[in-house]
């Protein structure tokens, strides 16, 4: 699953992204979710809802277990 075309986001990247950036109390699309490192950013950031897209099953299965007790995330 995590082979030579997994490319997680790195944390430094994701500050460096979202600098600036106000998400508190806003629902946000991640259009490519992979296993949910800026989910889980946007979710400490008080997202008030992630609507995340994955194309890979396995993937897409891991962000869905992670925030299937978070409501509609």
């Amino acid at each position: 699953m995590f082979g030579k075309d997994f490319y997680p986001t790195p944390q430094p990247v994701i500050d460096q992204m979202l600098a600036g950036v106000e998400v508190a109390g806003v629902a946000v699309l991640e259009p490519s979710a992979g296993k949910g490192n800026i989910v889980d950013e946007l979710a400490a950031r008080g997202a008030r809802q992630v609507l995340t897209f994955e194309k890979h099953p396995e993937l897409a299965r891991i962000v869905a277990e992670c925030y299937r007790e978070e409501g509609d995330w």
